[in-house]
């Protein structure tokens, strides 16, 4: 069931592209997903959007430092 669940938001959401923090906040994805690689999975997406993200929130920090705190969470070091 989390499969076809999770497939059908990365279809109509398009994550590869798309998912962020906030998406993935009002999606509330990380309360019902209980399968930790899938969650992990798509934190490395989220990671992998950031950095490719321009966003004006300059001064805020770092491209590569908001990718890098997303890739510490799920414990990926190299």
């Amino acid at each position: 069931m989390q499969d076809v669940l999770i497939n059908e938001l990365q279809e109509r959401f398009d994550f590869d592209s798309n998912l962020n923090y906030d998406l993935m906040k009002k999606l509330c994805i990380p309360i019902w997903i209980k399968d930790i690689p899938k969650l992990k999975n798509l934190i490395n997406i989220i990671a992998k959007n950031e950095y490719k993200s321009t966003g004006d929130d300059f001064g805020k920090g770092s491209r590569a430092e908001k990718t890098a705190l997303w890739y510490i969470m799920i414990d990926k070091k190299d």
